[in-house]
């Protein structure tokens, strides 16, 4: 059987937030792509996260109503620090189960 090499490749992962969850797709970059963003920086990561993140969802507000997926959502949810550091452990552990077939 032969491999297709597709150049838009993305995944799906949980994203934890202590006991809560919701859940990103993010786009696989290629390793060029990837050399590009500074990981040691709030500013690199967050540049990053808007590159790789294609949709979030499973976010609700403080009343419970579901807020759908934005680039304004997702600016706001890169301001937070914790949410950063979830998001960019969910896009590694998510990453590597994708790269082994798991």
């Amino acid at each position: 059987m032969a491999f297709r090499l597709a150049t838009d490749r993305r995944f799906t992962a949980d994203v934890q937030i202590r006991s809560e969850s919701f859940t990103a797709t993010f786009r696989v970059l290629s390793d060029a792509e990837l050399a590009a963003h500074d990981f040691e920086t709030r500013e690199g990561q967050q540049t990053f996260l808007r590159a790789a993140i294609t949709e979030v969802s499973g976010v609700l507000d403080a009343d419970g109503t579901p807020i759908p997926s934005s680039p304004q959502l997702l600016d706001e949810m890169l301001g937070y620090s914790d949410l950063r550091f979830a998001l960019l452990s969910a896009h590694t552990k998510g990453f590597l189960q994708a790269k082994t077939g798991n």
